[in-house]
């Protein structure tokens, strides 16, 4: 059962006008209920810092909401195209903000869903 504290986090860290500073405290204290860091990794306002620290969250649905965060960084995005998860992967072919090399990579993936996204996307880059 959630706390009334743990219902504001979740609630703080779904909604896209939370600040950065809120963002990064709700992370901080919260870092060990994947539910709340899903939200944080998907939302557009969390800091770089704690995107980065998502990276090896042991959550995979953690790791998805932060491959489709269109503001994570290119290095971040880098690193989440060798997740062990193919279906971190494939959400990577899912956000516009995914770089043509990384699609490239991704193309080849040895997962067929991953290869197939990756390769629709470079065929048709104006879908997102």
């Amino acid at each position: 059962m959630l706390g009334k504290a743990e219902v504001a986090a979740f609630i703080a860290a779904k909604k896209r006008g939370t600040s950065a500073t809120l963002l990064q405290y709700i992370a901080d204290r919260y870092f060990g209920r994947w539910h709340i860091m899903r939200e944080v990794a998907g939302n557009p306002r969390t800091p770089q810092g704690v995107l980065n620290r998502l990276a090896d969250y042991p959550m995979p649905s953690v790791r998805v909401a932060l491959a489709n965060n269109r503001k994570a960084s290119s290095e971040l995005r880098q690193q989440l195209s060798l997740d062990d998860e193919w279906l971190v992967r494939w959400a990577l072919t899912q956000n516009p903000s995914t770089e043509h090399p990384i699609l490239l990579t991704l193309s080849g993936d040895k997962e067929k869903r991953v290869r197939e996204s990756a390769r629709y996307k470079l065929t048709k880059p104006w879908i997102s």
